[in-house]
């Protein structure tokens, strides 16, 4: 996830990259992308101390409902099976495991869970593309800001 890549993603949808604040603080984040009609939630992250409290749920429930009635038809997103925590999580909150990725990312395995959306428009989102173009785009504008309007 370079910030080529991640800038990409906000500009496909600002709700690809989120952050979750409690009281002002920054708490954790949500990276998520479009492939194909559905949003792969890559990576989600609550820093330990904000753990205990209620607002793993909150997110979670906000995370849900953000993708509601779009252009999306479920979130997919992998767990470490050790991860106990975060699969009670998603299993509270409608996730379904569809299957355990023996040695898959890196060796190790994973599990794959789904979270149905009603989608309402009738388009797909085809992802999103970071080639040669869009890299020299991305750099072209980093230098040259007045682009950026």
């Amino acid at each position: 996830l370079t910030e080529a890549y991640l800038d990409a993603l906000f500009r496909t949808d600002p709700r690809h990259v989120m952050t979750i604040r409690d009281k002002g603080e920054l708490a954790g984040f949500i990276l998520s992308g479009p492939e194909y009609g559905v949003v792969w939630q890559y990576w989600s992250y609550l820093d330990p101390k904000y753990r205990s409290g209620t607002l793993a749920m909150r997110v979670m429930r906000n995370y849900q409902s953000v993708w509601q009635n779009d252009r999306f038809h479920k979130i997919l997103t992998y767990s470490r099976p050790e991860n106990k925590v975060s699969i009670a999580l998603m299993e509270r909150y409608g996730y379904k495991r569809v299957a355990e990725l023996k040695q898959h990312l890196f060796g190790e395995d994973y599990l794959l869970y789904e979270y149905p959306l009603e989608k309402s428009k009738p388009e797909y989102d085809q992802g999103i593309s970071i080639g040669a173009m869009a890299k020299l785009r991305y750099r072209l504008e980093r230098w040259l800001p007045f682009l950026r309007r």
